[in-house]
């Protein structure tokens, strides 16, 4: 089953990249990212060890039979729409020892892919964005799999406990969040929001101040022609996140078969993350560096930290955010033509 959904997936992956390319649109409508994430950055190996995200935007993309359950604003809005594919593996904070550590997170993988939407109001520099996921938490996800490849190749230790993972389980999952520019100038700009997740993966709410500086293309603006022109840009974004309920913890929502997972009594129920980065851009191409981190999720648990790599490639001005979202968040802005 695992071998299928990651197969399909790709084959998901394919097509959307060729049919970019040959089902209308002009270039400066596409758009592709990849994103790498891993606590390897910050010479750790736990709780959030890796991460993958690929998104492409293309025109027909806005076409979806999903974009009625993803809303936008009325009027002259502008309107992105982006596919996504997303996986994150979990391990607890050993990997050495072949038994449940009780006190410790459980292992857990996830693969999802989804559309997220986004809806710009440039009149009074506010943006909705709204996001549908679907996929599973489990060994089919192959995140054990991977991490052994990995520390083989490396000539590292073979990680020992994947067995107790969270066990196979469906992933449905919506978020909706709204973004407001509260402070701008020529070379800085600052915003804030609030958003809530709600499915059998992740249930929590949200509330986030950003800033940002250097020269960069507001989110909150009509997109400007710079294309030919370098581009860098620092970010600093916290959020205060209230939690309901998290797989990656507590195990699927339809299986309780689960051989570890933290109660639900044993969870932190407020939980501040951070996450601050450059971003470089030039002509069509990005590449980014984030450092995030994340208090405590459970009680007997500790904070943690993970880098994050990003390459970009698109034909249009406009900036994309290099920010690390485990919800999925932020997509390009279409050039005037």
């Amino acid at each position: 089953m695992g071998t299928r959904f990651v197969l399909t997936l790709v084959v998901i992956i394919f097509n959307c990249v060729s049919a970019s390319y040959l089902f209308g649109g002009t270039p400066e409508e596409r758009w592709f990212r990849f994103r790498y994430d891993n606590d390897f950055f910050t010479a750790t190996d736990q709780y959030f060890t890796q991460g993958i995200r690929l998104e492409l935007r293309t025109p027909w993309i806005s076409s979806s039979p999903l974009r009625h359950v993803l809303p936008r604003f009325s009027g002259a809005a502008r309107q992105q729409d982006n596919l996504f594919a997303q996986q994150e593996c979990f391990t607890p904070t050993s990997i050495r020892r072949d038994t449940i550590l009780r006190t410790d997170r459980p292992f857990a993988a996830a693969l999802y892919i989804g559309q997220r939407s986004k809806s710009t109001n440039t009149d009074r520099k506010e943006q909705l964005t709204s996001a549908l996921s679907i996929g599973i938490i489990g060994p089919c996800a192959l995140c054990a799999g991977e991490q052994r490849g990995i520390h083989k190749a490396l000539n590292n230790i073979e990680p020992l406990g994947w067995q107790f993972q969270i066990q196979n389980d469906v992933i449905v999952n919506y978020a909706l969040q709204f973004d407001q520019r509260l402070i701008a100038s020529r070379f800085a700009e600052i915003s804030g929001g609030a958003g809530a997740t709600v499915g059998s993966f992740r249930t929590h709410a949200d509330v986030n101040l950003r800033g940002e500086i250097g020269l960069f293309n507001s989110h909150f603006d009509e997109p400007v022609d710079i294309l030919k022109k370098l581009r860098i840009s620092t970010f600093l974004q916290g959020n205060a996140r209230f939690v309901g309920y998290d797989a990656t913890f507590q195990g699927g929502l339809f299986n309780t078969y689960d051989p570890h997972v933290i109660a639900p009594t044993n969870m932190e129920r407020i939980v501040l993350f951070a996450e601050g980065g450059v971003t470089l851009r030039y002509r069509g191409i990005g590449l980014s560096y984030t450092k995030s981190f994340i208090t405590r999720q459970f009680t007997t648990g500790r904070d943690h930290a993970w880098g994050s790599c990003c390459l970009l490639y698109t034909s249009d001005a406009a900036d994309e955010r290099s920010s690390v979202d485990l919800g999925g968040r932020r997509i390009i802005k279409k050039k005037n033509t």
